[in-house]
């Protein structure tokens, strides 16, 4: 397979799936990639469409391509390829660390990091005695990324409800319980919320005894989730 022009083929469908008319986005200090503007549908249907027509297609032509798209300069296309590396479940489990430590340092904000740690979460799954110890590698890692993208596929795998998920995953939320960059912070709230609908009492005590730590946020949507069920203690009208 020539992975340059089927990485060429599906720009080119990305940006003709965006329309006519689109207004690129530029790059800016936050956001620093370009942006077409490609709905999340179409780019699933972009992958989709790929698996479809090439389901027998080796793990080095489909990683190929999720590689060059990775590279691209644009925030559609690391979509794009988060969304193909989802449209192949059964081979994802597979892949060996490396690929995910290449592609972290590629994570530019926290849609593309909880994307690829909503897949990280079933690699976790598949050996998770081998693999969790990853985890601490990325909490580690001075990047804002990499520290939540721990959280994250730590936190996907932890609805499983594993006997070790959940404890790692509290140990996690250890490291950087005091962190107060609002996208963690955020993360930490989200992670002790979804603990807490399978072990409510752990989630109580946790925060109970670090509330000298704990940002006020996280302190005050856990609670009211584990009184009421609802982050903000009030249902919507």
């Amino acid at each position: 397979m020539d992975i340059q022009a089927e990485y060429a083929l599906l720009l080119n469908r990305l940006i003709a799936g965006v329309g006519p008319g689109h207004r690129v986005a530029p790059p800016t200090p936050d956001l620093p990639l370009k942006s077409y503007g490609l709905p999340t549908a179409e780019s699933r249907g972009l992958a989709k469409a790929w698996r479809d027509a090439h389901k027998d297609a080796p793990d080095a032509d489909w990683l190929g391509l999720v590689d060059a798209l990775w590279a691209g300069d644009s925030m559609d296309e690391r979509h794009l390829a988060l969304e193909l590396l989802n449209a192949y479940p059964r081979r994802l489990p597979t892949l060996p660390w490396e690929h995910f430590d290449r592609w972290r340092p590629g994570l530019v904000d926290w849609s593309t990091t909880d994307h690829l740690g909503y897949l990280l979460g079933p690699w976790l799954l598949a050996d998770l005695a081998g693999r969790t110890p990853h985890l601490d590698t990325l909490i580690a890692a001075p990047d804002l990324w990499s520290r939540r993208l721990a959280l994250v596929g730590a936190l996907i795998a932890s609805r499983e409800d594993g006997a070790l998920i959940p404890d790692r995953l509290f140990s996690l939320l250890d490291r950087v319980q005091a962190e107060r960059e609002p996208l963690m912070v955020k993360a930490v709230s989200w992670a002790l919320r979804e603990l807490s609908k399978h072990h409510p009492d752990r989630v109580a005590a946790y925060v109970d005894q670090r509330r000298s730590t704990l940002p006020a946020l996280v302190i005050r949507e856990v609670n009211h989730k584990l009184r009421t069920g609802l982050k903000s203690g009030r249902p919507k009208r």
